[in-house]
């Protein structure tokens, strides 16, 4: 895995700088290489460069690179390299390759190589199997396939890189100290598997031995196969060791204690940090929701996008919908301004010259008459359009006819999209040039599911009592608070909401009994909850409506037993009431909800036991569709509100009302908060489930630290009303 971390400025320039003053070295003979002195020795043979067939710019890089290096024997290390045509993850994966490579591997697997103590509580909870990612899978193929020549062709040593990789100031001189060394300890009967010559050490360090000041014994927790030396034998032992489970990089420290394993006491070849990455990394959504990558998942997700800025121009409110989730689903921070909350901003921003922020821009009406203008103004975007002659198309033939005479003779910058298969991402990520998603594109949705602008029926103010932003996620589909404004999403404080919708009651439950075709209890539990869900915590009376109680009491692996409820039925926008009195104790959070997994959508309204004077709104955000699996972040993006009271002392009435444009939260019928789209996520737009919960978060930043002696516990739900939104159409707009 290589999470890259800093400015990607910083990197691409620290880069930069390693290459100009490499320049002024005075290059030294690669003496590891061929044979070795007198004696007749092997040196290394080969070397073996990995690169993708549709990627040639790269394979030009690492030539030029190899073209600086001689060996022994006056050859350049140019005329010992052999190109290695990569397995495409986006061609396809070659159907032997499940006896090769198991598209599954255990989280204990991840803990082994780099024990992070957040990941035992979910190690604790059984058995965790991730999926691994096509492009995972391509790579372990790619080198399993070099593993395969060295044995074939019987090669002593070979040297195998990835295509990315540029050679360290130290390169030669470091290479030929540890080689040489290698070669004095052999005649003691020391020999290698692997000698790793670029690495990156886990988070918290590596486990390995000093042996000298030119060799090191590795024993667990390096990164990365970008540049390695692999010997006859080892390769031999790794084919033997088949199949590969987990990605190659943390399956290889699996075995290293079967295997003699080395490095240089540095990493002398380094990745390239300005050229885009191809792979994925399954087992960031999990980790960022533990909390262990969340600062860094945004950074690595931006190496697995394409090209960028994408202005999407002319698509219909059903087409820009399923190119607003398609992209975003490929790791895009996309705006469809569907609502035209954004267009005066964003022509403000375009105005001004200023730098539009977002990856796309698609359901922004004027752009299309602008795009001569984009064009000039950002080299490096690139333009998609609808076929003139289909459905969905809002260009008129001339309007259309204009753009692609513009970019005539640029294929790279323009292309006609039409809505695909639900298999074929192939000509959308051919021409952005990011890596292909395993789950099927996205379906254009029906054009009932598709909010459309509406003339707002209600202006409402909001009541302004003091807020505070908490520390949030980090990831693609969340604009930092402090940078809304320079996106063009919130030039100023927001000061009301907008009901656009008809709201119908659908249920009215005042909980004197447990409605199980409507409500069920449920019995699991998640990461962050140190208690398990148990039906026997819910009680309904006509007295007291219904009691979540949460007590010290042992639910399977956890020490506490809490409550919650969800209902049966899923909801796409709505008004959401709760008459409640939540818990007042450290460490108990009391919550009403609507959630969703799969991917992971989530409005919250909480109350922190430790003070019941306020509430937590919160709002998580991933793309997609159903079973997308697309689950980011562990925080959200929270605000903290005082409600002037304490809510612990007696029932208020607490509301959620959510629309496409935006969110309200309102306490007694008083609005208090408002989120519109991209302040800071998107709105959720997936149906979610009512929830109601009482349960104990391990963070006691977020609760307090619970106290043993404060249970058993219980919060009281008088009653819960549900209605459903109906958008607001004049006849116009129902065409």
């Amino acid at each position: 895995m290589n999470p890259f971390a800093g400015n990607t400025f910083l990197r691409k320039a620290g880069l930069l700088g390693k290459l100009f003053l490499r320049s002024f070295d005075r290059l030294e003979l690669l003496r590891a290489f061929g044979s070795a002195g007198n004696r007749g020795e092997n040196g290394i043979e080969a070397v073996f460069i990995i690169n993708l067939d549709r990627q040639p710019s790269r394979w030009k890089l690492i030539m030029r690179e190899a073209r600086r290096l001689t060996v022994t024997g006056g050859k350049s290390f140019l005329d010992i390299c052999h190109r290695v045509s990569a397995i495409d993850a986006k061609v396809g994966i070659p159907a032997d390759s499940p006896s090769e490579v198991c598209a599954s591997y255990p989280l204990e697997a991840q803990y082994h190589v780099d024990p992070d103590p957040r990941l035992l509580p979910r190690i604790r909870e059984g058995a965790v199997d991730i999926q691994m990612t096509r492009e995972e899978i391509a790579v372990a193929l790619s080198h399993l396939k070099v593993w395969r020549r060295i044995v074939t062709e019987k090669i002593p040593y070979a040297l195998i890189l990835e295509d990315d990789v540029f050679f360290e100031r130290p390169f030669a001189t470091q290479l030929n100290k540890t080689w040489q060394e290698l070669r004095e300890r052999r005649h003691a009967g020391l020999d290698f598997d692997v000698l790793y010559l670029s690495y990156r050490e886990v988070e918290r360090g590596a486990k390995r031995i000093s042996l000298s000041p030119n060799l090191t014994r590795v024993i667990r927790g390096y990164w990365w196969m970008s540049g390695y030396v692999l010997s006859y034998q080892g390769a031999n032992r790794l084919l033997n060791s088949l199949p590969i489970k987990g990605p190659v990089d943390l399956w290889l420290n699996l075995h290293f204690p079967e295997l003699d394993v080395y490095s240089t006491p540095v990493s002398i070849i380094s990745q390239r940090i300005d050229l885009p990455s191809d792979n994925s990394y399954s087992i960031l959504p999990l980790l960022s929701q533990l909390g262990v990558q969340s600062d860094g998942t945004h950074l690595v997700l931006e190496q697995t996008k394409g090209r960028h800025p994408v202005f999407a121009l002319g698509f219909d409110r059903q087409r820009a919908a399923w190119i607003e989730v398609a992209l975003s689903v490929l790791g895009y921070r996309c705006v469809n301004d569907s609502s035209g909350l954004f267009t005066e901003n964003f022509r403000r921003l375009l105005s001004a010259n200023t730098p539009l922020l977002f990856d796309v821009y698609v359901g922004v009406g004027f752009l299309a008459d602008v795009f001569r203008q984009l064009d000039s103004q950002y080299p490096a975007a690139v333009f998609i359009v609808p076929p003139s002659s289909t459905e969905g198309c809002n260009l008129s033939p001339n309007e259309h006819a204009a753009i692609l005479a513009h970019f005539s003779g640029r294929p790279d910058k323009c292309i006609e999209l039409r809505s695909r298969p639900r298999h074929d991402w192939n000509p959308l990520c051919s021409f952005l040039n990011c890596a292909t998603p395993r789950i099927p594109m996205p379906a254009v949705p029906p054009s009932s599911n598709v909010p459309n602008a509406a003339t707002p029926a209600e202006v409402m103010a909001i009541i302004h009592r003091s807020h505070t932003v908490m520390q949030h996620d980090v990831h693609p589909w969340v604009v930092p608070y402090d940078r809304l404004a320079a996106f063009g999403v919130l030039p100023s404080k927001r000061t009301s909401g907008k009901r656009t919708g008809s709201l119908r009651d659908v249920r009215n439950d005042t909980l004197g009994t447990f409605d199980q075709s409507y409500w069920a209890a449920l019995e699991d539990t998640f990461p962050s909850n140190l208690a398990g869900f148990s039906p026997d915590n819910i009680s309904c009376s006509a007295s007291h409506g219904c009691q979540l109680t949460l007590t010290k009491k042992q639910r399977g692996k956890r020490e506490y037993s809490a409550a919650s409820l969800a209902s049966r039925e899923s909801y796409q926008f709505g008004r959401f009431e709760a008459v409640m009195k939540p818990v007042k104790a450290a460490g108990v959070v009391t919550a009403f909800f609507l959630h969703r997994s799969n991917p992971w959508q989530e409005i919250d309204l909480e109350f922190l036991g430790r003070d019941t004077t306020r509430i937590l709104v919160n709002v998580y955000f991933n793309p997609g569709e159903a079973g997308t699996g697309s689950n980011y972040g562990n925080r959200g993006t929270p605000v903290m509100i005082d409600l002037g009271f304490d809510a612990a002392e007696d029932f208020h009435r607490y509301t959620i009302e959510w629309e496409p444009h935006e969110i309200r939260w309102f306490v007694d019928n008083e609005l208090v908060h408002v989120r519109a789209a991209w302040e800071p996520t998107p709105v959720p737009n997936l149906p979610l489930q009512l929830h109601c919960s009482i349960w104990p978060p391990r963070s006691t930043e977020l609760a307090g630290e619970i106290g043993d002696g404060d249970l058993t516990v219980s919060s009281q739900v008088k009653s819960i009303t549900v209605s459903v939104w109906t958008a607001n159409l004049d006849e116009s707009l129902r065409a």
